[in-house]
């Protein structure tokens, strides 16, 4: 790595931006995997995290419309996830291993989950008690010119 930001692959003396530089450095929401419940309750329960993936599931809550739900009892639980209770009834968020603590995870949803993360994306579980209501998933997007770059490379048969 260098000062300036750039990493050369010596290899092929192609140049590498550093990943701070190629991607937008800001979290966002890019896929769904549930219904306008998963996004409300999502929202009320990550509204209270500064996570940076919290963020971004706020940002979209509030972009779609979503209702705010009062919460109470509100927990972080460090590398894990959030838990909180709406009208009595545990509600939480993380990731897999956090959220099947609470309510048993479907086969299908996990085998969703591993294809998000081969696309580089965070996918986050949400359950209401022993329910899993779905999947958020959270990725920092690579910014146009670097993927059209990337793209221009691909082609020439060069791993990236």
């Amino acid at each position: 790595h260098s000062e300036d930001g750039v990493g050369i692959f010596e290899d092929y003396g192609v140049l590498f931006p550093e990943l701070e530089l190629i991607t937008k450095g800001e979290p966002e929401v890019t896929d769904v995997i549930g219904d306008k419940e998963l996004i409300g309750i999502a929202y009320s329960l990550e509204i209270k995290s500064e996570h940076p993936l919290s963020k971004a599931i706020v940002k979209f809550g509030e972009e779609s419309g979503a209702s705010l739900i009062e919460t109470t009892d509100f927990e972080i639980f460090p590398g894990g996830g959030l838990t909180a209770k709406i009208g009595g009834e545990t509600v939480s968020g993380g990731n897999a291993d956090f959220v099947s603590k609470y309510a048993s995870i479907p086969e299908n949803l996990t085998h969703k989950a591993n294809n998000l993360a081969k696309d580089g994306k965070t996918a986050i579980f949400f359950a209401k008690g022993k329910t899993v209501l779905g999947i958020i998933a959270v990725a920092d997007r690579i910014k146009e010119e670097y993927y059209k770059w990337s793209q221009h490379y691909k082609h020439r048969y060069l791993v990236i």
